[in-house]
């Protein structure tokens, strides 16, 4: 469960983790380190075309007469092609002390991504060269049978006497160089084309754009424009040496259906299957050269099983579970892998899970001073958890146990098999346990990677939710949560009704722009990089400067992610209604401190919070109020003095603990009357409530009560009841609010924005001061929110597939005063709303 929007008003919060990239295009700053990449392109393409350039010299010699290509020099020149492959990345790459990380140096740069690791780490700079080296070769072998098919076969007889006809003889040969020179010149100019911009990207010098889009994007064109040209040519020069008569004697790219007989689709082909093996955007499809060069790391949907934390051991920390099963390579659950941008993707189907799905109508309130108060999260944001000890929804135990346990009863929650004592007893427990734990013994919790001692060990964190832009009181934030124990409880899979505990650490940055506080994936204007500011958010080119491009493709905007690939959508990113697109892979800045939260339980049943701790503040201190009973929010010593309320009815006034001496109150409500003639109006003593009394922080729950106007407290039924103000409290869940004030001006649709005046919510065409604000806007007086004094209740609901959650909880004070007078801390916080809840296994 997400703290959404938990510090909307923080100063500045600790962000002092990474998170692992999608695609090795990040800057490189260390020339070094740069170099190495550069090198393995560079060499890798050069070897390419020499192999492909002897071997057709080889095979045109013999297509001319049979047995005049002398193997053993071929075979001498392709031995030196790869000793200067070799060669060239032992000088670069092999001096493993210019690198990160000397004892994991290509781990660091994000190797062996896409390169086979029989021997695991650490991928030694003999295993880099040897990938280099073999991929290559298989794609320059791949091309080249598409070139000349069986004609190039070192036992292939010549032209005339596979016809009989010199003349015939004589255009063959002509189609078939022309077909081997230009298929050779498209690779060699999208390799060299594709490198420059991937070399720019690494550099820092390129920026905006995907890495798998340097072939056809809007921001740096001269890549297309000279691959279009190679394409071009190469459509124009083999049509005028080869026609059907010619193809139709030829085995030309035969990629498993036939060979190619007529120019057209020959064409196709060639272009085709060249620029796949040099280049594939299609990030699913098979690794091609470039993918091998610049680190592209395995991702689900490629067919390999892997582990995508391991290309970032000692540099990410936050890192999804490894895959299970990936498409074909599924031994441990055949036919049964979670396909890509599934609810389970890349785990096992057949075990039983449930994945939630949050939605952006839940309410999060946190803080007693009702600033931050109806923040909503990412649409479509969730985790998984494993379920134990049920038979599914068909029964007859439909109760599962959720999350690490031990085996025999009572299955009580554990992190290791330390905690499950007697014979027989375990703690079950997956690498899909969302709690810190480190890589290569999930049994062992960890804090951070000093926590997991070993080369290839790491500390694996994982987020509890997309990262929540929020904005409160003026200030934005950008908050992400971080799983700091494993998720626990109960659910009925045959209900949804769901009991569990959730812990998590909420790191929150101060955001420099207002309207853009988190980094989004897409949708900004291409400037400086790392800049919120320059790279506003935009939808077209037109919301950008002019001249300026609207970046479009799924790269982060700023953060120590700026510029790698993300995804948008769920669950690991989600679009939200002010603030652009979030996602998992674009974390905000470092900086600040961190909160540790525990909610427990989240339920689908009712969650309470009493006041049952003394005040900071002086007003409120050590003073009691009637909780219940007829006397109800008036002093008492003893809960006699609150008749019909019951034990425990005289209680303190604050829900949480004054920790580090933070002022807090109940509320940050003014004073109103309560009862009698001026019930819900101000007052400054309980003369001015004849019939009542005057009620220091007052919080009303909002049971259709006009807010504001001239039938102010009065009781409603709909918006018309109230002329000049509001039937309740229209925009939150199950809390109160202030009848007496405070009232906060916001904007009516940029609702985070504060204002005093309709012009601080009007764009600067119609004379406002607002850059992002929509026209005709205005400036709208909003009572204050708050907890309702007598005690917080957020009321869930089972159901399937849609079930309501409900939380309330304590958010504890910050380090910096800054932050606990801002947001309202220490002090109370509360989640309620719909989610969506998927099973798997059953």
């Amino acid at each position: 469960m997400p703290l959404s929007g938990v510090l909307a008003t923080v100063v500045a919060v600790l962000l002092s983790i990474a998170i692992a990239p999608l695609a090795g295009a990040q800057v490189i700053d260390d020339k070094d380190q740069r170099k190495c990449i550069e090198t393995i392109a560079k060499e890798g393409a050069k070897y390419v075309v020499a192999r492909m350039k002897e071997a057709s010299k080889c095979a045109d010699k013999n297509l001319k007469e049979t047995g005049s290509c002398d193997f053993v020099k071929r075979d001498q020149k392709l031995d030196k092609a790869e000793s200067k492959l070799r060669s060239a990345l032992d000088k670069k790459c092999g001096d493993q002390s210019k690198l990160p990380s000397p004892d994991l140096a290509l781990q660091s740069l994000g190797f062996p991504a896409k390169c086979d690791d029989p021997n695991g780490a650490p991928f030694t700079n003999d295993e880099l060269e040897t990938c280099i080296f073999e991929t290559h070769r298989d794609a320059a072998v791949a091309l080249y049978d598409l070139q000349y098919g069986a004609n190039g076969d070192d036992l292939a007889q010549s032209f005339e006497a596979q016809t009989g006809d010199a003349d015939q003889a004589k255009l063959l040969q002509k189609c078939q160089k022309e077909i081997s020179k230009n298929g050779q010149k498209f690779v060699k100019t999208i390799l060299k084309e594709v490198q420059k911009c991937r070399n720019g990207l690494q550099s820092g010098k390129l920026t905006g754009f995907l890495p798998t889009a340097c072939a056809d994007n809007p921001v740096e064109t001269k890549p297309k424009e000279k691959i279009d040209k190679a394409e071009t040519k190469l459509r124009d020069k083999i049509p005028g040496k080869c026609q059907a008569p010619e193809l139709g004697l030829m085995d030309v790219c035969d990629t498993g259906g036939g060979p190619q007989t007529t120019v057209g689709p020959a064409l196709d082909c060639i272009v085709d299957t060249h620029r796949d093996a040099a280049d594939n955007p299609d990030q699913g499809a098979p690794a091609d050269l470039v993918d091998i060069e610049y680190r592209t790391p395995a991702i689900c949907g490629d067919n390999i099983r892997n582990d995508p934390a391991r290309a970032g051991i000692g540099v990410f920390t936050i890192v999804a579970p490894p895959e299970e099963c990936d498409g074909t390579d599924d031994a441990d659950c055949p036919g049964n892998c979670g396909a890509p941008g599934g609810n389970f993707a890349c785990l096992c189907l057949d075990i039983p899970r449930q994945r939630i799905i949050e939605s952006d109508s839940i309410n999060g309130d946190n803080g007693w001073n009702g600033v931050a108060h109806d923040q909503p999260i990412v649409d479509g944001a969730g985790h998984i958890a494993d379920l134990y000890d049920c038979d599914g929804p068909g029964g007859p135990d439909t109760v599962c146990t959720l999350g690490p346990s031990c085996a025999l009863p009572p299955n009580l929650p554990c992190v290791s098999d330390a905690n499950c004592p007697g014979v027989g007893n375990s703690c079950r427990k997956r690498d899909t346990a969302v709690g810190p734990h480190c890589s290569d013994d999930i049994q062992v919790p960890c804090d951070d990677n000093g926590d997991c001692p070993g080369a290839t060990n790491f500390c694996r964190k994982q987020l509890t939710s997309t990262p929540i832009p929020t904005s409160a009181g003026g200030v934005s934030t950008c908050t992400i949560n971080i799983f700091a124990e494993d998720l626990t409880g109960t659910v009925d899979v045959a209900t949804g009704a769901s009991s569990m505990r959730l812990r998590q650490i909420a790191k929150t940055l101060i955001a420099t722009v207002q309207n853009h506080p988190c980094p989004v994936c897409g949708g900004f204007c291409a400037a400086v990089q790392n800049s919120p500011a320059q790279r506003s958010r935009c939808t077209t080119n037109a919301d950008c400067p002019v001249g300026v491009t609207c970046i479009t493709d799924n790269v982060c905007s700023f953060g120590p992610n700026a510029d790698q690939p993300c995804r948008p959508d769920p669950p690991f990113g989600g679009t939200t209604t002010h603030f652009g697109t979030t996602s998992m892979d674009c974390p905000p800045p470092s900086g600040g401190s961190e909160l540790d939260i525990a909610t427990d339980p989240r339920t689908t049943g009712t969650a309470t919070l009493l006041p049952s701790f003394s005040c900071s503040s002086p007003a409120f201190g050590s003073i009691r109020k009637c909780m219940a009973g007829t006397n109800v929010a008036q002093t008492c010593l003893v809960d006699s003095d609150c008749p019909g309320g019951g034990a425990g009815s005289c209680r303190l006034q604050c829900f949480c603990p004054s920790v580090g001496g933070a002022p807090q109150q109940p509320n940050a409500c003014l004073s109103a009357c309560r009862g009698g003639t001026s019930d819900y109006q101000a007052c400054n003593g309980d003369t001015d409530c004849p019939g009542g009394f005057c009620q220091a922080a007052s919080c009303r729950a909002a049971l259709d009560v006009c807010i504001g106007g001239a039938s102010h407290g009065d009781a409603c039924a709909a918006p018309s009841d109230c002329p000049g103000g509001v039937c309740g409290d229209d925009d939150s869940s199950q809390e109160g609010f202030c009848p007496a004030g405070p009232s906060d001006g916001r904007c009516s649709s940029t609702t985070f924005k504060q204002c005093a005046m309709n012009l601080d919510c009007r764009p600067p065409s119609e004379g406002g001061t607002c850059t992002f604000c929509e026209p005709g806007e205005t400036c709208e007086q909003v009572f204050r929110q708050c907890f309702v004094n007598e005690g917080i209740v957020r009321q869930g609901a089972p159901g399937l597939p849609t079930r309501v959650r409900a939380a309330a909880f304590c958010i504890p004070a910050a380090t910096e005063g800054a932050i606990n007078n801002g947001g309202g801390f220490p002090g109370p916080g509360t989640t309620e709303g719909p989610e969506d809840v998927v099973f798997t296994g059953f």
